[in-house]
């Protein structure tokens, strides 16, 4: 991943959710947001996971991009 270059996310989650969670994978979260944006510090691999929870999911169901 380039340092400082700002990668744009959307979700786009079907059905009605109470909570929407990213994580960058660099202790960096974003939680309830559909449409975010991100650039990290230093250079890796991360998996960016995006979970969505609701009332019939409460653990939540993930989707990871590597």
């Amino acid at each position: 991943m380039a340092v400082a270059f700002s990668v744009d996310f959307i979700a786009l989650i079907e059905g009605r959710t109470t909570a929407s969670v990213w994580d960058f994978g660099d202790v960096v979260t974003v939680t309830n947001q559909p449409c975010t944006s991100h650039a990290w510090a230093l250079p890796s691999d991360y998996a960016v996971v995006l979970r969505a929870f609701n009332e019939s999911q409460p653990a939540g169901i993930s989707a990871t991009l590597p």
